[in-house]
């Protein structure tokens, strides 16, 4: 056989090896290997744990190499296929040519408990709920354990029940697919990491671009107007007046915005340096935000007392 050799190294651990996964590869150019690890796939006993540790699997390797006489091969792994890929050429260095890798886990202990305990849950919270339901709330703070106890038990139903919910859990978040729509992906992240922020925004379409359009609440902007300097308070209106002519100027024509820019420059006053209505909108908009903060947290306390 001709070709530079390669081996697949599958994830799961335990996912096993598909016929699509040689089609990564030229077999004009390449050697392709595909391997079942101990208890996935063809391999016998199926799912079976005993024996079955990254050292063992990393010996098979090598015998895999001596049995079909390959000196050096290129290792391709994703997931727990890229954790062993490096384990065997930690080991084996001298017969590794190179590592293509994607998807990479460690299986660190901080890289285990953001997937399966804290971390992967914010992203996909939906998902989520599926795998934590044959888990009573009791035993959920180790959601590790509890799954594994389930599925060495003897309890053939809790033991289907706990794989199913682990599999899916597995396969729903291995792709992370992301909308096309900027705007969209935006949103979609907000939910998923910050649900109360996110459910008040949606994604939307100006003048064929994408724009994230958010529900501003009243803690959202808690202005203090005693905090404020006649320094502090017309650098602030600068700034606003900045942000509102951007936006609006950008939308009117070359005439119409000549006229607005004659109108603000004649309606300065001596001792403000900003236009008057603008600076009567900007105290008006601090006072309407201050009165809503704390109507939002009277009837947030009346609440709480009932």
């Amino acid at each position: 056989l001709q070709g530079l050799p390669v081996l697949f190294v599958h994830g799961g651990p335990g996912a096993g090896c598909e016929d699509k996964h040689r089609s990564y590869f030229d077999p004009n150019l390449y050697r392709i290997v595909l391997f079942d690890q101990r208890g996935a796939g063809r391999s016998r006993p199926h799912a079976a744990l005993e024996n079955n540790t990254t050292q063992a699997l990393v010996a098979d390797m090598e015998r895999i190499s001596t049995e079909l006489g390959i000196d050096k091969w290129v290792l391709f792994g994703g997931s727990w296929g890229s954790t062993l890929s490096l384990v065997y050429a930690e080991t084996y260095p001298e017969r590794v040519h190179g590592l293509i890798l994607r998807g990479i886990f460690l299986c660190r202990p901080q890289e285990i408990r953001w997937f399966y305990q804290e971390g992967a849950n914010r992203i996909f919270p939906d998902y989520w709920q599926d795998f934590v339901h044959p888990i009573p709330e009791p035993e959920r703070h180790d959601l590790l354990h509890a799954h594994y106890q389930r599925l060495i038990g003897n309890d053939e139903v809790a033991r289907m029940r706990s794989a199913e919910a682990w599999s899916i859990w597995d396969g729903r978040t291995a792709t992370l697919v992301m909308p096309r729509d900027n705007a969209v992906r935006v949103v979609a992240g907000a939910r998923a990491l910050s649900p109360n922020l996110g459910e008040r925004m949606i994604a939307a379409r100006l003048l064929d671009k994408a724009v994230v359009v958010r529900e501003l609440m009243p803690q959202d902007l808690k202005l203090e107007v005693d905090q404020f300097t006649p320094g502090k308070a017309i650098a602030l209106a600068a700034y606003l007046a900045g942000v509102v002519g951007r936006a609006h100027g950008r939308q009117m024509s070359a005439e119409v915005r000549a006229a607005w820019l004659k109108d603000l420059t004649r309606a300065r006053t001596a001792s403000l340096g900003a236009p008057d209505w603008l600076w009567s909108s900007v105290v008006s908009l601090l006072a309407i935000h201050e009165a809503a903060y704390l109507e939002h947290c009277r009837i947030f306390a009346l609440r709480r007392a009932a």
